[in-house]
């Protein structure tokens, strides 16, 4: 399981990483769907890690899918 950092144009900025579960890297600059909160976000990949150490204390969630054909 990959850790995948995604980030979010929050008025005009973006937004501090925020880590995600994906079964294979994601290329830096892919558009992906995540769960945030109680909907759905878009956002920007800024890194995927093989040997991410997870948080036991943290419930990840998994990337929904990857917008193609955006950067």
């Amino acid at each position: 399981m990959f850790a995948i950092q995604v980030v979010f144009n929050e008025r005009g900025y973006w937004s501090k990483p925020y880590t995600y579960l994906y079964d294979e890297p994601i290329e830096k600059g892919k558009v992906v769907v995540v769960p945030t909160g109680k909907f759905y976000g878009v956002g920007k990949v800024t890194g995927s890690f093989a040997n991410f150490k997870f948080d036991p204390q943290i419930k990840y969630r998994h990337v929904i899918s990857i917008l193609e054909g955006l950067q």
